[in-house]
C-alpha cells in the first residue's frame, strides 16, 4: 500500500470517530433519546463513504500532481541535457579550432620560392638548351636545396632572390636586366661545375693512384686500369712482361704504361676513369699473389 492511501484511511476513521462522538453528545445535551445502533452504522456508513470518495479524489489528484511533477521534471533534464551536450560539442569545436590555430602559428609554412624559382629560371634561360635541360633535370628537394643556394648568393651579391622572381624589380628595368644576368650567370657556372664534377670525382682516385702506386689499394686500382686499357686497345703491354719482375718493379711498369695510354689519348684514357668511376661494385682489394708475397 502506498503512503497516500494509508495516510487517507486513517483520515477517514479519525473523522468517523469524531463524527459519532460528536453525534452522541449532542443527543445527551439536547434530551434527545440516543441514536440506535442501526442508525449509528447508517450514518457512520454513509459518512465512510463520502469520506472515502474524497480522499480517493484527493489520491487520484496527488498522484496526477506526482506524475505531471515527474513528466516536468524528465523534461527539464532533458532540455538540460541537449543544452550541456550542445555546450560541449561547441567547447569541442573551439578547443579544436583553437589547437589547430596554434599549431599552425609554430609550424613554419612550406616556402613556395623553389616552384617560382624553377619556373623563372627556365623562362630566363630558354635560348641555352643545356642550361634550361639541367634545371628541368634536378630533382625537387634538390632543386629546393639549389634554390637555397641561389638565394645565399643573391644576398651576397645586394639583393633578395625574391624580389628579382617576383617582379619587384618591374619599375627599374635596367636594374632588372642586370640581376637577371647576375643569376643567370651563377646558374651556368653551378651547371658547369655540375658537368666538371662527373670528371673531377674520377681524376681524383687516379691522382690518389699516381701519388702512392705502392699501397694494396693503389696496386689494385692500377691492375684494374690496366684491363680497362688493354680491352680498349690504348697500350699493347703483355701480363708476361711482368714475369719475373719483383712486385715494385711490377707495379712501376703498371703505372708507366698507365702513363703512357694517357698521354696516347687523352680523351680517351678520361672516358675509361669515368667509366671505371662509375662501374657498381667498385672493385674491392684483393690480397696479394702468392708471386708478390714469394718477390718473384
Amino acid at each position: 500500500m502506498d503512503p497516500i492511501s494509508l495516510i487517507a484511511i486513517v483520515l477517514i476513521i479519525g473523522s468517523a470517530s469524531v463524527f459519532l462522538d460528536r453525534k452522541w453528545r449532542a443527543g445527551q445535551v439536547d434530551g434527545e433519546k440516543p441514536p440506535s445502533l442501526t442508525d449509528a452504522k447508517e450514518q457512520a456508513t454513509s459518512f465512510l463513504s463520502q469520506t472515502s470518495s474524497q480522499a480517493q479524489a484527493m489520491t487520484g489528484q496527488a498522484a496526477e500532481r506526482v506524475k505531471a511533477f515527474g513528466s516536468q521534471a524528465n523534461a527539464q533534464a532533458a532540455s538540460l541535457g541537449s543544452k550541456a551536450s550542445e555546450q560541449v560539442k561547441s567547447l569541442g569545436t573551439q578547443t579544436s579550432g583553437q589547437a589547430q590555430s596554434l599549431l599552425d602559428h609554430f609550424t613554419p609554412k612550406k616556402s613556395t620560392l623553389p616552384e617560382e624559382f624553377r619556373a623563372w629560371a627556365i623562362g630566363a634561360t630558354e635560348s641555352e638548351a643545356e642550361l634550361t635541360k639541367w634545371l628541368i633535370d634536378l630533382g625537387d628537394q634538390p632543386f629546393a636545396d639549389f634554390t637555397s643556394h641561389v638565394a645565399t648568393f643573391a644576398t651576397s651579391v645586394g639583393f633578395e632572390l625574391e624580389w628579382l622572381v617576383r617582379g619587384e624589380f618591374g619599375k627599374m628595368p635596367q636594374l632588372a636586366g642586370n640581376a637577371q644576368q647576375v643569376v643567370v650567370n651563377y646558374l651556368r657556372a653551378c651547371q658547369q661545375a655540375a658537368a666538371a664534377q662527373a670528371e673531377l670525382d674520377p681524376f681524383r682516385t687516379y691522382r690518389e693512384y699516381t701519388q702512392n702506386p705502392d699501397s694494396r689499394k693503389s696496386r689494385v686500382y692500377g691492375e684494374h686500369l690496366l684491363d680497362h686499357l688493354l680491352q680498349a686497345g690504348l697500350t699493347t703491354v703483355s701480363l708476361s712482361d711482368f714475369l719475373g719482375a719483383t712486385s715494385k718493379a711490377k707495379q712501376e711498369q703498371v703505372l708507366q704504361a698507365i702513363q703512357s695510354a694517357a698521354e696516347k689519348d687523352p680523351a680517351a684514357f678520361g672516358q675509361i676513369l669515368k667509366s671505371m668511376y662509375a662501374e657498381e661494385p667498385s672493385p674491392a682489394p684483393q690480397p696479394e699473389s702468392a708471386s708478390a708475397q714469394t718477390g718473384a
